[in-house]
């Protein structure tokens, strides 16, 4: 599928109010805590444009010129990768609601990867300078960005560690709380998290094949550890899985089954 670049996207043409960041669901996770309406209102006057991008279109491509720009998540979901020269998929990151996109190519002049939507979603968009000056104004604005920056260098960190596990049950059981982590909802008093990607663009990430990230999660819910209903799974068991995250249960599986 084609990617498109955010100057060819219909920009979203609602209600002013309902869609600044006064009225922004993801205010607390995008914005610093406690901050004020007045001071929120001059944040929201950055953006310079709001898109809806649906499931599968493109934000940017690689190589593509970074043109000084960083895309807030507003609502939905993201996924980052590179290409090989093979042309084979990897992913780098799963952005999220209230997270940024661009940090990682601050200073470059083009994208060493490629962003498309995996699931409907609105973002904003800012200039990055105008960004960097508005927080040289509010302070608190100037932390929240550092602490997105050390988010992201920690993120990367995270996924480095994730990769290196054995075992394939591992890597699943850390990817599965992660999303309980970010994206945290109850069902019947248990964690129920939606998984925002193909069993294949798992595979993609965790380093691992799609038949193995179908057989796992098989394997998991017969051991009473989750329920899978196609992309919704409900965490029956969250202790037990992360006692498998930590590497203290299921047997090791051969090499050449778990990893790619």
């Amino acid at each position: 599928m084609s990617a498109r670049s955010p100057r060819n996207v219909i920009p979203l043409r609602m209600d002013t109010r309902a869609m600044s960041c006064l009225g922004c669901e993801a205010r607390a996770a995008c914005l610093p805590a406690g901050m004020d309406d007045e001071t929120c209102a001059r944040i929201d006057s950055l953006v310079l444009q709001r898109y809806r991008l649906l499931r599968g279109e493109g934000l940017y491509q690689m190589n593509e010129a970074v043109r000084g720009r960083v895309y807030a998540v507003r609502s939905g979901h993201f996924k980052c990768y590179r290409l090989t020269p093979d042309g084979d998929q990897r992913i780098t990151g799963l952005p999220g609601r209230g997270t940024l996109l661009g940090l990682d190519v601050l200073g470059c002049e083009r994208h060493a990867s490629a962003a498309s939507a995996t699931a409907d979603s609105v973002l904003c968009e800012l200039s990055h300078p105008r960004l960097l000056e508005a927080a040289r104004r509010f302070p608190a604005l100037e932390r929240r960005l550092e602490q997105m920056l050390s988010q992201e260098l920690a993120r990367q960190h995270g996924l480095a560690v994730m990769l290196s596990y054995p075992r394939a049950e591992q890597k699943i059981a850390c990817y599965l709380l992660q999303l309980a982590w970010s994206s945290r909802h109850l069902e019947a008093g248990r964690v129920c998290v939606d998984l925002p990607l193909t069993r294949q663009d798992i595979g993609d990430y965790l380093g691992l094949t799609d038949a193995t990230i179908t057989r796992q999660l098989l394997r998991l819910q017969r051991e009473g550890v989750l329920r899978v209903e196609r992309r919704h799974i409900v965490l029956t068991d969250q202790p037990g899985l992360q006692r498998m995250a930590d590497g203290e249960s299921g047997a090791p599986e051969a090499a050449h089954t778990a990893q790619r």
